[in-house]
């Protein structure tokens, strides 16, 4: 089952800390210079390997096509979750996993909860549309580029490393993916996540697949590899949580877990 961030008949979200009709483009009553300077705090805060880009959406019957992470804590960041495939995000090909959500039809978002969002997606469906300010981590600097050029395909190698580089601008985005695993009473399900030490940059998943036990229900499926990324555990984001308490919502979940990893 999808937790697709709008159901089509969800009720109108009542104590919204925002005036309803200010989430409407057209509304009228909307202070522009107060939208401007949150907005221009917000890309004053940009750090110097980002980048923001609009995207607007229009919406079909299965929603925008896209989950939202985050907005567990007051200060957490709010982060798109997996692309649904055919949805309409995926289809209009600008949005990825991981890309930070700045705001929605306007309103930025940073420090409301998991359920304000939704509240925001939910008014922007009734309008059939919506505008998504979203802000990527650019991975391809000058720094990382003998990083990135080890992974790349040795074709690629061959040429001179100005064109390496544009190649790895190049690449598709990562693909996020749920997988399902289920464990027998007597077993773990055979995987072990590793935590970097430092706190990533904004946008970076600091936890990854380090390793998988062979024989075990993570070996079984066949889908998980090491070294994949892991974004979510049973739907909820672990990208700010710390090592311990990523362990804790694995042992919670009982025989069957659900982890969201991209590659």
């Amino acid at each position: 089952g999808s937790s697709e961030t709008i159901g089509p008949n969800e009720p109108a979200p009542h104590p919204l800390p925002f005036p309803p009709n200010a989430v409407r483009s057209s509304s009228p009553k909307l202070d522009p210079s107060e939208v401007y300077m949150k907005s221009k705090n917000i890309f004053e805060d940009k750090p110097p390997n980002a980048k923001d880009l609009d995207v607007f959406l229009r919406k079909q019957e299965s929603g925008f096509g896209f989950r939202v992470l985050g907005g567990d804590g007051s200060d957490q960041s709010i982060y798109i979750g997996a692309i649904i495939p055919l949805g309409a995000a995926e289809k209009d090909g600008r949005l990825r996993a991981a890309d930070e959500l700045l705001c929605i039809d306007g309103v930025p978002v940073k420090g409301k909860s998991h359920k304000q969002v939704l509240d925001l997606m939910t008014n922007a469906a009734r309008n059939g549309h919506v505008l998504l300010t979203v802000r990527r981590k650019v991975y391809y600097t000058e720094k990382h580029s003998e990083e990135e050029e080890a992974q790349l395909p040795a074709s690629a190698l061959n040429g001179s490393p100005k064109l390496n580089r544009v190649e790895a601008m190049h690449r598709p985005p990562p693909e996020t993916y749920d997988v399902v695993l289920q464990r027998k009473e007597n077993e773990g399900f055979g995987f072990v996540i590793l935590t970097s030490k430092n706190k990533p940059p904004p946008g970076v998943i600091p936890h990854k697949i380090g390793r998988i036990i062979e024989g075990s229900p993570a070996s079984r499926s066949g889908r998980l590899k090491v070294g994949d990324h892991i974004l979510a555990v049973n739907g909820q984001s672990i990208v700010e949580l710390s090592h311990d308490s990523i362990v804790q919502l694995i042992k919670d979940a009982g025989n069957i877990v659900t982890l969201t990893a991209k590659i």
